[in-house]
Formats: structure tokens, C-alpha cells, sequence
């Protein structure tokens, strides 16, 4: 396990995921194409829903949706018992951080930020 400098921990995730309606899938641009290196406040976490076995969508501070893509297939992350994710200072990062499933840890890729759907209204210059 790697190990960096500052608070190490997990978060369960609850298997509640019914409050988050189905996400759409990872291959829809625009709404999934925009990458970060990591989710903040990511103990804040209100309601996750695995995609697939390499994806898993989750919500932070009920408004904001990340897309974590698995570096390599989850085994049982649609029907797993008990799920979390590691996280250092209440950040999950691509890369250095996992997603945990009964006693599987499967590591975090890539992260995408949902992109909100902007109205033409709001647009600059309107």
C-alpha cells in the first residue's frame, strides 16, 4: 500500500444509492469528458452508483458528480457487500487512491467532474 504525508483514511459508502438517479454512461461526452486530479471534500460524500465494473459515479456535497474510472475491472463492485474509498485529507486522488469492495482494493485511474449543462442565456456576452 502506498502511503503519503498527511491523514490517511477510508470512507464507507453507503449501498443507499437509490437517491442518485442512473447516471448516463462514461462514453457520453461532454458531460464526463473533463478530468481532475481529485475530488475535494470527499468526506461528504451523500450517494454513489457503480456504472460498471471500471466506473462508479459519486456525489459530493449533494450538487457536485465525479466519474471514477478503475484502473482495471472491479471484481463484484455492482453487488459487493461492503464499499469505500481511500482518501488522504478528505481528497480522493487519481492515481494514489482506491476504491474497496469486500476485501478488493481497485485503484482510481482517472477522475472526471460532471459538466453542468449551461443555458444560452447564462452564456458570456448574452
Amino acid at each position: 500500500m502506498r502511503v503519503a504525508s498527511g491523514i490517511i483514511g477510508i470512507c464507507a459508502l453507503g449501498l443507499g444509492a437509490s437517491s442518485l438517479a442512473m447516471p448516463p454512461r462514461p462514453s457520453e461526452p461532454p458531460a464526463w469528458n473533463n478530468p481532475v486530479a481529485s475530488v475535494p471534500a470527499a468526506n461528504r460524500i451523500s450517494a454513489w452508483e457503480p456504472v460498471d465494473s471500471r466506473h462508479v459515479v459519486i456525489r459530493v456535497n449533494a450538487q457536485d458528480r465525479y466519474l471514477l474510472t478503475l484502473r482495471e475491472v472491479c471484481p463484484g463492485l455492482s453487488y459487493a457487500r461492503n464499499v469505500g474509498v481511500t482518501m488522504s485529507d478528505n481528497t480522493i486522488w487519481a492515481g494514489f487512491d482506491a476504491i474497496t469492495t469486500d476485501s478488493v482494493q481497485c485503484e482510481i485511474k482517472r477522475i472526471d467532474r460532471e459538466r453542468k449543462p449551461t443555458s444560452a442565456g447564462s452564456a458570456p456576452g448574452n
